[in-house]
């Protein structure tokens, strides 16, 4: 060997020598510096193979839409082929409607052929027609928050004292795949949610998405969506070159954090900044240890040591790394700045802001959150249920939307707005002005694209899931009801054939154009409704409908109608506060002159809201804005009220609070309220005109006491059992306790002052049935009973008729959302008829309303009346409906003092509405009659 070569191998020595001197510590744990272990070796592997994806995206296999069966089919599924079809395809930003067909095989849209184009032959299937791509729920705590409501199978949030941070938490570990909303939501045409853990914690945890039909066993992992990679016991594994598929996560701020843990928003920032600091510092030690083994790896080496990891902060390293979509619970301008500056301080992205209730005031600060800007995921009128929500807009959608920011309509459900009805908040929406394709979109195309899921949901196109949904209507048209829904390509509702055109009109359902730049403004406005324009004297013309109180027709109702022609409408007129003419009047100059054409329009008794604690409660969870819970949950605060008078609501009003105006605005003239009680004994109830300013305001108050009302449930284990309130009830009944001044529970007993109770149960109903033939017998009394909220009223209609008891359904539409409740009555496409139709072919008096928790839900009201309208199926006149929520839910209530009076005499109270008012998205509040004060007609903007 030459010197230079030996010179060579010397040095060579010598540097291995020395690397084994300085970097055997890193190559083996093994201080005889033998070979690394096999463990050590396959550790080391593990380890270098989470680096190689340490800098990955998630993506879209390059094959994805070339696949032939869905990952999802069940592999019995048929083909189906739907022919004759109005297609929504959510193509040119949702703006594409073909005429044609639809191919499924497989689980998925196979091909989508225009009129005339051809399909593969040798089909066999079934001919049906569809209108769009299933729904897709961006935020829904379907299975963790399950119906109906249980403390076993309620699991949205942890609340443990050191749960605020904690986004290892994954919702998919509470998912209960028996939850009675899955089957409606699908009903409804939602075939895909986003299941988010809840918002009590600043970070509440992992999300996973889930289609919502059933599966043979229900697990959760069998309605798991495109999960990650790394959840264990799919049997599903990652194949080479497959990318990463996208995490989702869940965070708040403001209100719900503070009050679990009794923080302030400094303390949120600071725990938010710390927090990502914490995982800021573990994602920099994984990628100095990335440098090691790959250096390592290149020298064919091997490290001992681990890839750093922590479970507990793993999740938001992914997020830091751009492989999570984040949904961050968020309504307020300070809440939306701070947490856009700590996306900016932490660069990770927000795929969506949801509430965002203050979202439309602020979109530049939207705007501003790092890398992209968010999507704005909102209620369409769900608002001012606590101050974080005080400043919503019906508006908002439409003002996001010219903004540059997408727009999605969620559900929050199911205890917010029910999923079965989310195609009702983009319906309401694009009636508040925003484009009918950016609605159809802001429930389909838009959520699956911001969940990181648009590549196979969310649109009509071939390759894609195959989640069709065929309606009975235009979907943005009121009650819009599905025929039909595959998910998957697994028909969901009975089959059936169904034949004829797929809607009645193909054409969009026309919207007013009343969204003035001033209507607008006063609706975002942080300040109260200011008042408008008020007379004493007005004429109306160009009426088609006009339903007053009358002697006779549907309901207590008088309803007159015209002839197309302009020639046959009718007038209305006023002068001094008073109806002089309804109907074909002879119209001077001087009533010409006060005249507003209502373009064929309609006019309505005002509409009257029960339930909600109009005028008692502004934020429930700030004692300030409430009149406050009256005593009565248990039989010893029943008896120490009882000894001091039961509560008069009369006596808690306030008026010209923002929620009164507001359902003012809607139309609701009269609220009928009941002091808040979360127990058997609610109190008086209350009648007032939202138009008052006061209660010594002429006429402010339709009827001080309307009724007294009751409880009848068992919610927590400290309420009496509802034996035990029955048997109260009976003893208050027959023997009604000494009290000072009038002694309510003996009016109520001699029938002298409706007897209000509110339950849902069948059993109980006809508990109470029994009681009020009980009562009757002993005393010789006629008990004036009424059951309000009523989900299972449909049970006993015959019997409810028979004892002439009546019924307000509040809300019309109710969900199985407690035991009590769980066999309310879906209603069509589950069952042949709604609960209020049944009720009525049974001969039972009836009223409707709205939900009862919700104060914003009083300007639905008219919806509601459309609604009933079209459900029915014909069955209720139009009259009819009308009375439900005016004059016969008034006669229901002993309201019926205020509704007559002769020509000339009849003080002016009634509504003003350009467009058909029961249609649902075409009428405009023109103008609202009131009696309250000298009187007069008030315009609106």
């Amino acid at each position: 060997m030459s010197s230079p070569a030996r010179s060579t191998l010397l040095s060579l020595s010598v540097l291995i020598l020395l690397i084994a001197q300085f970097s055997w510590p890193y190559l083996s744990p093994n201080p005889s510096h033998s070979p690394p272990s096999t463990l050590v070796q396959h550790t080391f592997a593990a380890s270098l193979a989470k680096c190689a994806e340490l800098h990955e995206r998630p993506g879209v296999p390059i094959d994805f839409h070339n696949r032939t069966q869905s990952d999802r089919w069940d592999g019995e599924s048929p083909d189906v082929l739907i022919k004759n079809a109005t297609i929504w395809t959510g193509e040119d930003d949702g703006k594409e409607v073909r005429m044609g067909e639809v191919w499924i095989r497989n689980g998925l849209v196979s091909h989508v052929a225009g009129r005339g184009e051809p399909l593969p032959s040798k089909l066999s299937s079934s001919t049906i027609q569809i209108d769009a791509h299933g729904l897709f729920d961006l935020h829904s705590h379907l299975g963790a928050e399950s119906f109906p409501l249980l403390s076993a199978t309620i699991d949205e949030n942890s609340v443990l004292p050191n749960s605020n941070i904690s986004p290892y938490l994954r919702s998919l570990d509470g998912f209960n795949g028996h939850d009675e909303s899955f089957k409606l939501s699908v009903a409804g045409g939602t075939t895909s949610a986003i299941v988010l853990p809840g918002s009590a914690n600043q970070m509440g945890g992992q999300a996973f998405a889930f289609k919502l039909r059933p599966t043979k066993d229900n697990s959760p992992r069998s309605r798991l969506l495109e999960p990650p990679f790394d959840i264990a016991g799919l049997n599903r594994t990652r194949k080479a070159g497959e990318p990463l598929r996208w995490r989702s996560m869940k965070m708040a701020c403001g209100e719900n954090p503070r009050r679990v843990y009794g923080m302030n928003r400094m303390d949120e920032g600071w725990a938010t900044r710390s927090s990502f600091e914490k995982a800021t510092k573990l994602k920099v030690s994984q990628d100095e240890f990335c440098d090691r083994a790959i250096r390592a790896s290149n020298a064919k080496t091997v490290l001992a040591e681990k890839f750093p990891d922590d479970l507990e902060w793993e999740a938001l390293v992914a997020l830091l790394r751009g492989k999570v979509k984040l949904h961050t619970h968020c309504y307020t301008t300070e809440d939306l700045d701070s947490f856009t500056r700590h996306s900016n301080e932490w660069k990770y992205e927000v795929a969506a802001f949801h509430h965002a209730h203050e979202a439309h005031l602020v979109p530049d600060i939207i705007k501003s959150a790092w890398n992209s800007t968010p999507a704005a995921a909102i209620f369409a009128v769900f608002a001012g249920y606590k101050k974080e929500a005080y400043y919503s807009s019906v508006f908002a959608a439409k003002l996001l939307h010219e903004s540059g920011i997408k727009v999605v309509l969620k559900s929050d459900g199911p205890s917010a707005v029910f999923p079965r009805h989310l195609i009702f908040e983009a319906a309401q929406v694009h009636y508040y002005g925003l484009p009918a394709h950016v609605a159809m979109s802001s429930v389909t195309s838009t959520p699956a694209t911001v969940a990181g899921l648009g590549h196979r949901v969310g649109f009509v196109r071939p390759g894609y899931d195959a989640d069709i949904v065929l309606w009975n209507s235009h979907p943005l048209s009121l009650g819009a009801t599905p025929q039909q829904v595959l998910v998957d390509g697994i028909p969901q509702l009975p089959l059936r054939p169904i034949t004829g055109p797929i809607f009645p009109s193909s054409l969009l359902p026309p919207t007013p154009p009343h969204h003035t730049k001033a209507s607008i403004a006063a609706s975002i406005s942080p300040d109260l409704p200011t008042s408008r324009n008020v007379s004493s004297s007005a004429t109306f013309i160009n009426i088609s409908e006009i339903f007053l109180p009358g002697n006779v027709g549907d309901g207590g109702i008088d309803h007159l109608s015209s002839t197309p022609s302009k020639e046959d409408s009718l007038s209305l007129v006023v002068r001094d506060g008073k109806i002089i003419c309804a109907g074909h009047c002879p119209l001077s100059p001087e009533d010409l002159q006060y005249s507003t054409d209502l373009k064929g329009g309609t006019i309505l008794p005002p509409l009257i809201s029960f339930g909600p604690p109009m005028g008692l409660e502004v934020f429930e969870s700030e004692p300030s804005t409430s009149d406050g819970m009256i005593p009565g949950n248990s039989l010893r605060d029943l008896k120490e009220v009882l000894n001091g008078g039961v509560a008069r609501a009369a006596d808690g009003v306030s008026f010209g609070d923002k929620h009164v105006l507001l359902a003012k605005e809607a139309g609701v003239g009269i609220a009928v309220a009941s002091p808040p009680s979360g127990g058997f004994l609610k109190g008086l109830a209350v009648a007032f005109r939202t138009a008052a300013k006061h209660g010594l305001e002429q006429d402010a108050f339709v009827k001080e006491v309307v009724g007294l009302h009751l409880s009848i449930a068992r919610s927590s284990s400290g309420t009496p059992s509802i034996t035990t309130q029955i048997n109260a009830l009976r003893q208050l009944l027959l023997s009604p306790p000494t009290v000072t001044g009038a002694n309510y529970f003996d009016l109520a007993a001699n029938g002298a002052l409706p007897l209000i109770i509110s339950v849902n149960k069948a059993d109980d109903i006809a508990a109470l049935i029994r009681l009020k033939v009980q009562v009757e017998l002993e005393r010789g009394s006629q008990v004036k009973l009424v059951i309000a909220g009523g989900a299972e009223a449909w049970i006993v209609a015959d019997e409810l008729a028979a004892h002439d008891v009546a019924v307000i359904l509040s809300p019309l539409r109710a969900p199985p959302s407690t035991w009590s409740s769980l066999r309310a009555n879906p209603g069509p496409p589950l069952t042949p008829a709604t609960s209020l139709t049944i009720l009525h072919r049974a001969g039972v008096k009836l009223g409707i309303s709205v939900h009862d928790a919700w104060l914003a839900s009083a300007r639905q009201l008219l919806l509601e009346m459309g609604w009933a309208l079209k459900s029915s199926d014909g069955e209720l006149s139009r009259g009819e409906v009308v009375s439900l929520a005016t004059t016969s839910l008034a006669s229901v209530l002993g309201l019926d003092h205020w509704q007559m009076g002769a020509a000339g005499e009849r003080k002016a109270e009634f509504l003003a509405y350009e467009g058909d008012a029961l249609s649902g998205f075409e009428a405009k509040l023109v103008a609202s009659a009131s009696p309250v004060g000298a009187g007069g007609v008030e315009f609106f903007l």
